[in-house]
């Protein structure tokens, strides 16, 4: 995978979580906010770790590549 397709997937997921948090913050939403939704997921010892293994993947992306 090329460096621009790399920045390309991570944009999108960034613009994703963006227009995800803002249309959940509307009045007629009932989704989750992106914090609710972080919550949740690490109130599960399950959760904890796909949280961890979420951030080494990113960190190891960005920080060692």
């Amino acid at each position: 995978m090329t460096r621009a397709i790399g920045l390309a997937v991570f944009g999108l997921i960034a613009i994703s979580a963006v227009a995800y948090e803002t249309r959940s913050r509307l009045p007629s939403s009932d989704s989750p906010t992106l914090r609710q939704a972080l919550d949740w997921l690490q109130a599960r010892p399950v959760g904890q770790v796909a949280v961890f293994v979420t951030w080494a993947f990113t960190g190891w992306h960005f920080f060692v590549r």
